[in-house]
């Protein structure tokens, strides 16, 4: 008896090691699914599970190699990422083990919040700079300030959904070059001084490929950008 139940370990073991090895976001689900069941989690609710999902994806994170932990918080499960993935994490983006100091530009652009999450950062580089453009665009991204604030708060509470469908419903805004006419609209607008509209129009010659077709990677790049940092003020 206990030859078998030694036999079925391993077959177990072996199994979700395969499936750690080759953890990737195409059977990320896969391994959630072991996982749960390995740590008795079929009842998690839905909106949980989702956000999991997205959070260990998004964010190349593996339960199994304690990269991060799923536990029980106000009612729900959630993600705590493991201070040592966070220590590695920052070190890959600019620790210097010479002088053990950061690298701030570098660190600042990785921005993960308590769970390890980085794309709410440059949903609220996006959103915090759209309401400072507000009053000086004719073609205004969002109906009000106060919408704005609604989705920003949204935003920092970990819930991008109402977000993601009025994108979805504006397609314009998932366009790059949108963004950066409303970017030159403000800097000409809002002041009289016109070097920053040449210093975008710099960046836009020589960085902007460094975004790709991303609105959410073009706020972040500017955001660490210190002549663009008006767009971001808080006042």
């Amino acid at each position: 008896m206990n030859k078998n139940n030694n036999m079925l370990k391993n077959q177990s073991t072996n199994t979700v090691d395969v499936i750690i090895d080759k953890m990737n976001s195409s059977n990320i689900a896969e391994v959630w699914e072991t996982y749960k069941i390995m740590h008795n989690l079929k009842k998690i609710d839905a909106y949980s599970e989702r956000e999991i999902l997205t959070l260990l994806q998004v964010n190349k994170l593996n339960p199994f190699k304690k990269e991060a932990y799923i536990i029980p918080f106000n009612g729900r499960y959630t993600v705590v990422v493991a201070y040592q993935t966070l220590l590695i994490r920052a070190y890959e983006a600019g620790y210097n083990k010479y002088d053990l100091d950061f690298e701030e530009k570098l660190v600042k652009s990785l921005k993960i919040d308590s769970k390890g999450n980085k794309k709410y950062y440059c949903y609220q580089n996006l959103l915090i700079a759209s309401r400072n453009m507000y009053n000086f665009l004719s073609d205004k991204p969002f109906g009000s300030l106060s919408e704005i604030n609604d989705y920003l708060e949204s935003v920092k509470s970990g819930d991008d959904s109402k977000l993601l469908e009025y994108f979805n419903k504006n397609k314009m805004l998932k366009s790059i070059e949108y963004w950066c006419n409303l970017i030159k609209e403000y800097f000409t607008k809002s002041s009289r001084d016109l070097s920053k509209l040449e210093k975008f129009n710099i960046f836009m010659s020589f960085d902007l490929d460094k975004v790709g077709n991303s609105p959410l990677k073009l706020f972040s790049q500017l955001s660490i950008t210190k002549e663009f940092q008006c767009l971001f003020s808080l006042t």
